[in-house]
């Protein structure tokens, strides 16, 4: 792509995090989190690009090149027969393409799941929007389901984003504006993430300390369910710790409970990621299933929302990653996070 197509503003620097260990952490167990120990949280620029194509894939084109950093970085479209593939998508979309002066761009190809959306999506526009931005805000196709999606645009003042609807529709932009991830996926920029945390939680902040106790139960769920939920659910109880299944509430809903809360403990799960609207110093505890490699994205979040972290390896009973708990294990991790003797 010709250089002088794409002009670049920096919107953040790059910082190392250093952070400490999960609360509770055992000795044989540093080498999991070893690597979040210590990190560089990549800066994040504006890009700003003359004659830039969007398709409804999500796919964003300077002259006949990919813009790489539209792109989740862990799903770069590396492989030469996506790239074929693309430019034949390309050059198909000519038959639908629209014109327009201006845009914004900010979704990728995970931008339709919870924690993407939140943690990865959102900050790129609030950066955008920070630093000047003024642009339509336009989303690919894969953002029009989810119920989370325009209400969470809405909350911030984003009311109504354009949407390219179909695969090979496309649109032709004058001067695009495309915000580069604040950070990468999983190990956030945490000043911005904080910042994005609090337009979120300030309509329901309260001058009273939050009380509440939540279990994230995911048995609605597919998949990383706790087999043995039955025998957990006492000792929750016995120290107040209210058992909700997310997935019935609505996203409003979901940030009014977690801004109401001290403590957030589940397995696993994109419900987590409402630990970001946990007023600052809540306790984190989180259930991994023993047959996968720990992803140590709560880990990170939980620190850049300065909560205590703690951490219980589960067994895993199947492929699923479901799992049973030690009843004992829940109640000194609930305990410690309590102060509790």
């Amino acid at each position: 792509m010709k250089p002088d197509k794409i002009q670049r503003t920096s919107l953040t620097e790059a910082i190392i995090v250093r952070r400490d260990y999960p609360k509770n952490i055992k000795s044989d167990d540093k080498h999991l989190f070893k690597s979040a120990i210590e990190q560089t949280v990549p800066g994040s620029d504006l890009l700003t690009i003359d004659g830039a194509v969007i398709l409804g894939n999500g796919w964003v084109w300077s002259d006949a090149n990919v813009v790489r950093e539209a792109f989740n970085p862990h799903r770069q479209p590396d492989a030469r027969k996506k790239r074929l593939k693309g430019r034949l998508r390309l050059f198909l979309s000519n038959l639908q393409r629209q014109q327009s002066s201006e845009g914004l761009w900010i979704s990728d190809v995970w931008s339709y799941n919870y924690y993407h959306w939140l943690t990865d999506t959102i900050p790129r526009l609030f950066l955008a929007r920070k630093n000047g931005v003024t642009a339509q805000l336009y989303l690919s196709k894969i953002c029009i389901n989810p119920k989370f999606i325009p209400i969470s645009l809405e909350l911030l003042g984003e009311n109504k984003p354009k949407y390219i609807k179909h695969d090979l529709a496309s649109i032709r932009f004058e001067k695009l504006f495309l915000p580069t991830y604040a950070g990468e996926v999983g190990n956030n920029h945490s000043p911005t993430i904080r910042a994005v945390a609090e337009k979120f939680r300030q309509p329901w902040a309260k001058t009273t300390p939050p009380k509440r106790r939540v279990y994230i139960s995911r048995k609605m769920a597919p998949n990383r369910l706790v087999a043995n939920e039955d025998e957990i659910l006492p000792i929750l109880d016995k120290f107040n710790v209210e058992p909700v299944c997310f997935e019935k509430l609505s996203f409003t809903e979901q940030i009014e409970l977690a801004a109401s809360c001290e403590l957030i403990i589940a397995p696993h799960g994109a419900g987590l990621t409402n630990i970001m609207f946990m007023p600052e110093g809540g306790n984190v505890i989180e259930f991994h299933p023993s047959n996968v490699e720990i992803n140590q994205c709560y880990f990170n979040l939980s620190h850049s929302m300065r909560h205590s972290y703690q951490y219980l390896i589960a067994d895993s009973i199947d492929n699923k990653s479901n799992m049973t708990l030690n009843p004992a294990a829940v109640e000194q991790c609930l305990a410690t996070a309590l102060d509790h003797s």
